[in-house]
């Protein structure tokens, strides 16, 4: 069918995409990035238009926010935090420059827990979790209550971008100083000596901290949206197969074959399994959040314990039946799950504790952690990087269209 091939080719691409944003794509241009030990910076300051038509410069620093109203996907208006590289000229932003715990009022102004004044520029306003859109009331706050100053409705007309200063240079020979110029678009990274840098706000950054500073990759900035996509395609792959089964367990219904009560039983788990989910928001106390709990904790739960016990038992069976000494292949892995089993039980620190600590290496759990760490690690590590070499293959062959497998309309 050309519909289920295109519509498979669709999903998959997306789902490329979103692996492409997330682990390929650099979050830097690599010709234009700058890597060095941070030393210290020039902050930006924003030249700002209140809705008082007043102006106001901001520096951007530790405890300063900047925010834009945006909508949602239900349609509602909410504060999204910007990042620095995010504003430009002409963007209407909310921007908090300070927060403290009210103390009390005095002659109009605004005492802190510890009997400091806080001075309000202007366009600055005074808001607390309570006020909403309205400045806190100080005569309703008590004190210790958390407070906010912030310039709503505040226009952007200006930014002076500030500068990064890094040692630049490998370790252990000269190194010489060199000054970054932030602008729009410039990331700025902190590195790790394991996993991808993270991205932050050039104050965040502390001396000594290992700092790569370039222009953004546009399309790596839409990883969040693409990440979007794939719970929505988590969601239709979980549609799917739930009509994949009801299909399934329809058609042995109507034939009334020996297995019916097989799909009796999934109708009626389905049934209770959307019934337990919704009654799951319902307010603590009542009789359908009460109806949840005890289809998750009483059924679910129970049914889980047991069908992992009958696993335990099925591998056991499978175990005993592969294990048969037939070469020394064979043998050398029965001896190494031996090793491995008791050196996870108590029982084989008791056949071999009497060796005493100097030879403390032969003791069965220290023998089964080694072939763990090492061995299998090896092993383990062997089969993942072949699997994943065949998975992107295979994911290759789905994102250009070239699989011609009966998923894809190419035979039955």
């Amino acid at each position: 069918m050309v519909w289920r091939r295109r519509f498979i080719a669709a999903l998959t691409f997306l789902a490329g995409l979103y692996f492409l944003l997330e682990f390929i794509l650099p979050p830097t241009v690599p010709g234009s990035t700058h890597r060095g030990v941070f030393l210290e910076q020039l902050p930006t300051v924003l030249a700002l238009a209140t809705a008082d038509g007043e102006r106001l410069e901001v520096e951007v620093g530790p405890g300063v926010e900047l925010s834009m109203m945006v909508r949602d996907p239900t349609g509602k208006l909410q504060a999204k935090v910007q990042r620095t590289r995010e504003v430009s000229v002409g963007e209407t932003l909310s921007v908090r420059t300070r927060t403290f715990a009210f103390g009390s009022f005095r002659n109009g102004t605004f005492l802190d827990d510890k009997g400091g004044a806080v001075a309000l520029r202007p366009g600055e306003r005074v808001y607390s979790d309570d006020s909403g859109d309205r400045p806190a009331d100080p005569a309703q706050l008590a004190p210790g209550t958390p407070l906010r100053v912030e310039a709503r409705g505040a226009r952007v007309v200006g930014i002076r971008w500030g500068s990064l200063t890094l040692l630049d240079g490998p370790a252990g020979e000269a190194r010489s100083r060199r000054t970054v110029a932030l602008a729009p678009n410039i990331a700025v990274l902190r590195e790790k000596r394991k996993g991808t840098p993270d991205e932050i706000e050039p104050y965040e950054a502390r001396v000594g901290d290992l700092l790569a500073v370039g222009h953004t990759t546009f399309l790596r900035d839409q990883r969040d949206t693409a990440a979007q996509f794939n719970s929505v395609l988590g969601t239709l792959a979980l549609g799917m197969g739930l009509l994949s089964l009801g299909m399934v367990n329809g058609r042995k219904l109507r034939k009334r074959g020996e297995d019916r009560w097989v799909a009796v039983a999934f109708f009626v788990a389905v049934v209770l399994g959307v019934v337990a989910g919704v009654y799951k928001y319902y307010d603590p106390n009542t009789s359908e959040r009460s109806f949840s709990d005890a289809i998750v904790f009483k059924l679910i739960g129970p049914v889980g314990s047991t069908i992992f016990s009958l696993l335990a038992f099925y591998l056991a069976s499978a175990s005993y039946r592969a294990f048969r000494i037939r070469s020394a292949e064979a043998g050398l892995m029965m001896a190494t799950a031996l090793i491995v089993m008791l050196g996870q039980t108590p029982f084989g620190m008791y056949l071999t504790g009497w060796l005493g600590e100097q030879l403390k290496a032969l003791w069965l759990p220290n023998i089964a952690g080694w072939v763990l760490r090492v061995p299998n690690s090896a092993v383990v590590r062997g089969l993942i990087f072949g699997t994943m070499l065949g998975g992107i293959g295979t994911a290759l062959r789905y994102w250009l269209n070239l699989e011609k497998g009966s998923a894809m309309g190419g035979g039955d």
